[in-house]
């Protein structure tokens, strides 16, 4: 092979990335790298803003749940537990749905498994959320439900819905009305014998699952146009069981020492209030913020209860010419008595508010 015929070859043969090719190339390189590092975080906006719509529609869907279903079954709160927990109220006899008007059996009986399935909390990854349901009117003011699960501080995201609902919180099961300290009476339903205070008795069942999810309250009202009596005062003797007909052995069962009733259970009298409003006791004594020229008195009869028919025993003394109403009032379990109040007995305009997040 001749010099010049390999000379043809190598010149065939020549180089497979110049300098100038290389230079070129480098534009390139970084146009296809930024233009990956873009694609990548438009990627990551897109996933993030998937995951916030997804949330807060769980969100928004769950809250709309709670307020305007009643859940499945319709009356879960006295059948069993719950597929999906509505709160809102069902009228069974003519099986219309009152969206936003809630069922206060339902409102107990919430728990945080109901929240988890309604938010989806396993498949959403949801670490914390919190339902709480407060009074948003005058006369519900101070009224507070909180359901919660996790930590509210550790939420990186926080996802959160309210709703405008009608609550009944307490119901009024039954009360005495005007009675008074009458000696010349000698009808145990209506008055003790002479000179002992007059007697009076309310007779009411209520279930175990009551008893765990209520609390029941004795409010007496006093009607003292006067000023308050510093002679007056009510003491209240839960008994379960027979009374008997005589009028005083009526009466025996309120003394101190009797097998079936051991002791005053709360006096309430002028100068000497046991406890006072806000005070988190079981017996309080209202006069200085009580009605005008009267006092409220309330007695927290839980630990008095047991579930079936109970009877409350009042004798009552003070000036005859005072007379006064006691309401015996159901209200959610944990209510505050300075929240406790028969106008509460009448619904009440009050705020749902849900937050979620992971």
């Amino acid at each position: 092979m001749s010099l010049k015929t390999r000379n043809i070859f190598r010149d065939d043969r020549g180089q497979l990335l110049t300098l100038d090719l290389l230079v070129s190339l480098i534009p390139l390189v970084l146009i296809l790298g930024i233009s990956a590092n873009a694609m990548t975080g438009s990627v990551n906006q897109v996933q993030e803003y998937i995951f916030v719509y997804d949330m807060q529609r769980g969100v928004n869907s769950a809250i709309d749940v709670i307020v305007k279903s009643p859940g499945t079954p319709v009356n879960w709160n006295i059948s069993n537990s719950p597929e999906i927990a509505g709160l809102a109220t069902y009228n069974l006899s003519t099986g219309l749905v009152v969206p936003n008007f809630l069922d206060v059996g339902k409102v107990v009986g919430m728990n945080n498994s109901h929240l988890s399935i309604l938010l989806g909390g396993e498949i959403r990854g949801i670490s914390y959320w919190n339902l709480n349901i407060t009074g948003a009117d005058n006369k519900s003011q101070g009224f507070f439900l909180n359901f919660t699960n996790g930590s509210r501080a550790e939420a990186k995201d926080l996802f959160v819905a309210e709703r405008i609902a009608i609550l009944k919180i307490e119901d009024i099961i039954g009360g005495l009305f005007d009675i008074t300290h009458k000696n010349s009476e000698t009808n145990c339903n209506t008055g003790g014998g002479q000179g002992k205070p007059s007697q009076y008795q309310f007779v009411f069942t209520v279930t175990a699952s009551k008893l765990a999810s209520m609390d029941f309250w004795m409010v007496a009202e006093v009607n003292d146009t006067n000023g308050p009596n510093s002679n007056w005062g009510i003491d209240v003797a839960p008994f379960i069981g027979d009374i008997t007909s005589n009028c005083d052995d009526y009466y025996k069962i309120g003394q101190a020492g009797n097998a079936d009733y051991s002791a005053d259970l709360f006096k309430c009298t002028v100068g000497n209030p046991p406890y006072l409003p806000g005070s988190g006791q079981d017996e309080i004594c209202d006069i200085d913020g009580a009605i005008p020229g009267g006092m409220v008195y309330k007695v927290k009869l839980d630990s008095y209860m047991a579930a079936g028919e109970n009877r409350i025993f009042i004798y009552v003394g003070g000036d005859p010419k005072i007379d006064f109403d006691v309401y015996f009032i159901e209200t959610p379990s944990g209510t505050t008595d300075t929240t406790v109040t028969p106008d509460l007995a009448d619904p009440s305009i009050v705020k749902v508010r849900l937050e979620a997040g992971r």
